[in-house]
């Protein structure tokens, strides 16, 4: 009688092992597929960069996009934001559901001159 309890127990103890590898799997960050360059910018800079702060709404949308730190260089940082709002990508997933979540992005411009 000792023989389908201890093959009842190797048959749980593999479910639990599966349920808890594929649960594992079911997080990931944004998958960004396509990030869109900047338009050029008229600014007396040489170089310069721009920090934005990004929302990837859980939608597959950019929903928010706000400058966390300018380049000196309104118009690039505009083109930024533009630029931005085009970035394509796949939601996040947490729990194994599709997540919104907020990040950095950062743009930079340099003029090379010869």
């Amino acid at each position: 009688m000792k023989k389908p309890v201890v093959a009842l127990f190797f048959v749980t103890f593999l479910a639990l092992t599966f349920t808890t590898a594929a649960s594992a799997q079911t997080d990931r960050p944004v998958k960004i597929i396509k990030k869109p360059n900047v338009r050029l910018a008229t600014c007396g800079q040489i170089y310069g960069q721009t920090t934005l702060r990004v929302t990837f709404d859980k939608s597959g949308k950019i929903t928010e996009t706000t400058v966390a730190e300018s380049s000196g260089c309104s118009d690039f940082d505009d083109n930024s934001i533009d630029a931005a709002r085009r970035i394509e990508f796949e939601p996040a997933i947490k729990d194994g559901e599709p997540a919104s979540v907020i990040k950095t992005v950062l743009y930079r411009f340099g003029i090379y001159r010869r």
